[in-house]
């Protein structure tokens, strides 16, 4: 299986001692439950080498008992410091575009790895608790080789028949899930109808429980016929499980009062076979139980391996501080999401200078965000080539994207941090900060230190267009920058709209900047306007250009200034 070679990969000494320790754990399992029946042997017997049994036992506990918490501490330990290295080899060195992605396949990809990074101590434990299996199982069947040959041959005839029933019945199992719930899928969704909230008012308004209970009922009763099946065939399969573990037990009894009557084993002995016969069958079962689980973090790795495409260039670039004006070209640019076979971006050329100010505009779909996330380098292009200052945005380092970009993204993160520091982010302290900022600051006790997290003892709960705001200040805080804002007053209300864009206008002088919004309003403070129609460049030029021509962007704005007559 792959995750012992990924378990031996990182940290080999503590990969060796949790293999070591589990090894002594599976043999301690044995031969404790071995001494137990020594000691109640000898108290049978009123033997006087009870003493040195009971020791051995009680020394045989402790070490166990040590052992086991060392092992927890190691596989906690290990797991710990390779958190990183896998973090970053499942998320930080993989395009964004693979996590973007609205492939189905992909999406099960990231969830399946987000599940193995959260797992991973569990996975361990499970190895840990195999190798423990099997060292007890080897202590088991040398101990039964060395009382009878027979005996030896029947525990191990059992285990190769209990093996593959236990896969079959492990199967079922696992089939059964997916279908129960399939069955039950419509009545539980007409369930959710009958108690959601969201259905509260119409449920009360027009009066249709008794309507939807009906059909409640109805796919209920379809859904439990079908489960009940599945029940059936369950139970047969689990059925022949226990009576193959009941017929072997069986036949290892009789075979030791057989061997009971020639003197030749004790009755504590006979209870003890009876013990490591049961323990055995429960052993391979947990064994068996955790196929599943690996194959699950097999799949992680192969996805892992899948993953690992062409790697970004060692950063040979450097961004040049004393840059100050920027040029950013688009030649041929060819944009696909993997798994896609539809590009979201086609043939797209341009050239972005400083000291303009672009709109790019276009239907929901058109690929303006694509656009934008391969001009900040997080998607590397299909075909084509994107640069900024002559450097491929694609190569640039993290640190040089913050040297360079100013971003206000549509769906910007907020922090459970103060006010400051969602505006800052880390970065070297403000010095100022604008009047709407300080205003805002203003209506709360501790202005800018107000916090921001349901954490704290007294949290501030901002509004969407507040937030708007923080979000517009991170942008106000850079100069020299590219600027790109990505919707920026989809929140704002009217008032605070028209101060945006008088503020904005100002910042942008020297700076080059682009703009995605639907909101025409902003068209006042753009030099440039791009209209992207089916992932294509449809149309560019200044606002008067294109009102001229009477075409797409003409369209577009005349629908939108209807809406305000």
């Amino acid at each position: 299986m792959k995750i012992i070679g990924d378990f031996f990969k990182y940290n080999k000494l503590y990969s060796r001692l949790i293999s070591f320790l589990s090894i002594l754990l599976g043999f301690l399992n044995f031969y404790s439950l071995y001494l137990i029946f020594e000691v109640s042997s000898f108290i049978v017997e009123k033997n006087e080498d009870i003493l040195g049994t009971f020791v051995l036992f009680a020394i045989s506990l402790l070490v166990k008992k040590f052992a086991e918490s060392v092992t927890t501490y190691l596989i906690n330990k290990k797991t710990y410091l390779e958190e990183k290295d896998y973090f970053t080899k499942i998320y930080l060195d993989k395009p964004l575009s693979l996590v973007d992605s609205e492939n189905a396949n992909y999406q099960r990809d990231y969830s399946i790895l987000a599940n193995f990074l959260k797992d991973r101590r569990t996975y361990f434990i499970s190895l840990a608790n195999i190798i423990k299996g099997i060292a007890y199982l080897i202590s088991v069947y040398v101990f039964i080789f060395n009382i009878n040959f027979y005996l030896f041959l029947i525990f191990i005839i059992s285990a190769l028949l209990y093996i593959p029933i236990n896969i079959k019945v492990s199967q079922k199992n696992k089939a059964i899930w997916p279908e129960y719930m399939g069955n039950m899928r419509v009545s539980n969704i007409i369930d959710k109808i009958l108690i959601d909230k969201d259905h509260l008012y119409e449920r009360n308004l027009f009066n249709f429980k008794d309507y939807i209970q009906a059909k409640f009922s109805k796919s209920f009763d379809k859904g439990s016929r079908s489960n009940r099946k599945l029940g059936k065939s369950k139970f047969i399969l689990e059925a022949i499980l226990l009576v193959l573990s009941i017929l072997t037990t069986g036949v290892s009894i009789l075979l030791s009062a057989c061997l009971d009557q020639n003197s030749s084993i004790s009755f504590s002995k006979i209870i003890l076979i009876l013990s490591l016969k049961l323990g055995a069958d429960g052993v391979i079962q947990n064994i068996l139980a955790d196929k599943d689980l690996f194959n699950q973090y097999n799949l992680a790795l192969d996805i892992m391996d899948k993953l690992v495409l062409k790697p970004r260039p060692n950063n040979e670039y450097r961004v040049k501080e004393e840059f100050s004006k920027y040029k950013i070209d688009f030649k041929n640019v060819y944009f696909s999401y993997p798994g896609s076979n539809k590009y979201t971006l086609e043939d797209f050329s341009y050239t972005f200078t400083s000291g303009i100010s672009y709109l790019i505009i276009g239907e929901n779909g058109a690929g303006k965000s694509t656009l934008i996330k391969l001009l900040l380098g997080l998607y590397e292009p299909t075909k084509g080539e994107v640069t900024i200052n002559g450097i491929p945005t694609y190569s640039l380092s993290s640190q040089d994207k913050r040297n360079l970009f100013s971003i206000l993204l549509q769906d910007s993160s907020k922090y459970p941090f103060t006010i400051k520091d969602n505006i800052d982010l880390s970065v070297k302290a403000k010095t100022s900060y604008s009047e709407d900022i300080l205003k805002l600051a203003k209506k709360f006790p501790h202005g800018l230190q107000a916090n921001l997290s349901k954490l704290d003892d007294s949290p501030v709960d901002l509004s969407g267009g507040q937030w708007q705001k923080v979000f517009m200040e991170r942008v106000y805080k850079d100069k020299n920058k590219v600027l790109i804002l990505d919707e920026p007053t989809a929140s704002l209300d009217p008032i605070s709209e028209l101060n945006f864009y008088k503020n904005i206008d100002k910042f942008t002088d020297d700076n080059l900047s682009i703009f995605i919004s639907h909101r025409m309003g902003i068209v006042s403070i753009c030099d440039k306007i791009l209209v992207l129609k089916d992932n294509k460049l449809f149309e560019e030029g200044t606002f008067d250009e294109l009102m001229d021509k009477k075409e797409e962007f003409y369209g577009l704005y005349q629908a939108q200034k209807k809406l305000y007559k």
